[in-house]
């Protein structure tokens, strides 16, 4: 499990018209929202893609960079984008299953072999990191409904960003009972 206030590890993937996403560069002053979807099989993570594409502005103007990322090839990520109508949002591609479920502790299935989906892939996750490589908040899911939606993240934020709300989950001491 990452812990919330601790350091996440590193985040290099390539995207669709951005260049190359790296997390130690590419956040904004409060940091970074990454989105990590499914992929191009999932129509929840492509209604996801639209939503945070439209959400831009709001992301921004949180100061906070974001992307979506899945472990899908370019191909397949590019489908994605098109289905969604992706123009602007950064969407990157080729996370590696070993660096998603090992250091993203992302939650992993295997693929049904329709053509549309790839042999593994990671459930949806989102993370909160600070502009100081740190963990503000996640979201972990083992199935694709019943997630957190894009607005209901970013509206939270804008609610508690700007009044310094705290890290919370920080606690690893031991406990009782």
């Amino acid at each position: 499990m990452l812990i919330p206030g601790q350091p996440v590890p590193s985040l290099v993937v390539d995207t669709l018209a951005h260049g190359s996403f790296d997390l130690s560069s590419d956040h904004g002053g409060n940091g970074t929202l990454l989105f990590f979807y499914r992929g191009l099989h999932c129509p929840i993570c492509i209604g996801q893609m639209k939503v945070f594409e439209e959400m831009q502005d709001r992301i921004t103007g949180l100061g906070l960079a974001g992307a979506m990322i899945s472990t899908n090839d370019a191909d397949m990520a590019r489908q994605a984008a098109e289905r969604a109508g992706v123009a602007k949002a950064r969407i990157g591609y080729g996370l590696g299953l070993r660096a998603a479920r090992d250091d993203w502790k992302m939650l992993i299935s295997e693929g049904a072999g329709t053509e549309t989906e790839a042999a593994f892939y990671t459930e949806p996750a989102t993370y909160l990191v600070k502009a100081d490589g740190s963990l503000y908040v996640s979201w972990l899911q083992s199935v694709p409904f019943a997630r957190p939606t894009v607005e209901m993240i970013v509206e939270g934020l804008e609610a508690r960003l700007p009044k310094g709300y705290p890290v919370r989950g920080t606690y690893t001491g031991p406990l009782e009972g």
